[in-house]
């Protein structure tokens, strides 16, 4: 039987590669090409102006106004293609803004920009080392040696220009005298003593030189050490912002720095782990999201009560999740798009296109934001593994036959 000819001025549900190509539902179209939906009726999408042509384009970032690329071995303004600092050759490119400044990792290198100040250290050394000690502990008499007890143990911290301090070894016990390492260029070493058998440790004295310091009794006056078995951020493959932490991935591991202190990751209890590689990240208006072997979601970073759900039981497509303009997260699965929405005065993760359009798998893609004809649209383009998704129609045609 002849399939009569149908025309339709109403695509407002978009494609749908789903459905046979012979009973596409009211309202969607088999394919578009260049075209959008907006109030049920074709629209041209929206051209691109280029604003930048580079050689080796690793990463982009917009923070302060300014959009900022990494091109090769250069961060450079990429409005004006000036060159802001030299970056590593190789390794991934990460990045995340916060107080109208960029903290960058590019391969082994971290940095911050700030617009006034240019590129500043990101991260506060740990000293060379430990030290050393020698000699005996005059707090301790022969008997607390015996058996010993009343053991005093100290560590040491560097210091920058603006106050900031890295994170501590675990301590060393103490003997009569410190000989302190040399601090690196520009920074200053603390040294911390506990008390007898005590836990907590108090600043003895401050010093830029390498020297040996004899030890009397504790100055339990001192300030209090606070940055016990922490270090400067490692270098991550992804990274993000919430509230006043920088979160890092790198590798199988999540890094969240303590709430307005990005030089530091506690490395005893402030990460997560997961059982594959982070391969996409991203904040939004519910926490921040993550893809690995699923799609989690962190939230309360910056308290004492983080959590973890998953929200999808299948990965994002690494490249796609992004935080739109509206602080909502959205991105594309082998489904089609997820997206952040509010339901009933909860935010919930939607997938508005899974039940007609599928792209299929895919190991790599980009995504972003646009604003045309009043609308904000969530563009995403995924680069697929096979030539099409085996949920979707491989195609079809017409044929006549004719008897001889």
């Amino acid at each position: 039987m002849p399939i009569k000819e149908t025309k339709s001025n109403n695509w407002g549900g978009g494609i749908n590669n789903r459905a046979h190509a012979t009973r596409i539902p009211e309202g969607f179209a088999r394919d578009m090409l260049n075209l959008y939906s907006a109030g049920g009726k074709m629209s041209l999408r929206p051209g691109t102006t280029k604003v930048y042509a580079g050689t080796n384009v690793r990463g982009l970032f917009s923070v302060g106004g300014r959009l900022l690329c990494v091109d090769g071995t250069e961060l450079k303004n990429a409005l004006t293609g000036e060159v802001l600092a030299a970056v590593p050759a190789a390794g991934a490119v990460a990045g995340a803004g916060m107080n109208d400044q960029l903290y960058l990792s590019v391969g082994s290198g971290r940095a911050i920009y700030n617009a006034s100040a240019g590129l500043l250290n990101w991260g506060i050394p740990l000293p060379f080392n430990n030290g050393s000690t020698a000699g005996v502990d005059p707090t301790r008499t022969a008997e607390h040696r015996r058996r010993n007890t009343r053991v005093r143990r100290y560590t040491l911290t560097q210091v920058d220009a603006d106050g900031l301090e890295s994170g501590a070894r675990d301590g060393t016990p103490l003997g009569g005298t410190v000989t302190l390492p040399t601090p690196a260029a520009g920074y200053i070493i603390c040294l911390y003593a506990t008390e007898q058998d005590g836990s907590l440790y108090y600043l003895q004295g401050e010093y830029d030189t390498a020297q040996t310091v004899a030890m009397g009794g504790t100055n339990a006056g001192g300030r209090q050490l606070r940055t016990m078995f922490m270090d400067a951020p490692p270098p991550a493959d992804h990274m993000a912002e919430a509230n006043g932490c920088i979160v890092l991935a790198a590798a199988n591991f999540v890094y969240y720095t303590p709430p307005m202190q990005p030089h530091l990751v506690d490395l005893e209890g402030g990460f997560v782990m997961y059982p594959t590689p982070v391969t996409a990240m991203c904040s939004g208006a519910g926490g921040v999201y993550l893809s690995a072997d699923k799609c989690y979601k962190l939230t309360g970073i910056g308290t004492d009560q983080i959590r973890q759900e998953t929200v999808l039981e299948y990965p994002a497509v690494p490249g796609t999740m992004r935080t739109m303009p509206d602080g909502f997260a959205a991105w594309a699965t082998e489904y089609g798009a997820a997206i952040e929405a509010v339901d009933r005065g909860r935010v919930v993760m939607t997938e508005p296109t899974k039940q007609n359009f599928v792209p299929g798998k895919s190991g790599d893609g980009s995504s972003g934001s646009v604003e045309h004809n009043g609308e904000r649209l969530f563009v995403t383009n995924v680069r697929s593994d096979v030539d099409t998704s085996p949920l979707a129609a491989a195609g079809y045609f017409e044929a006549e036959v004719i008897r001889p």
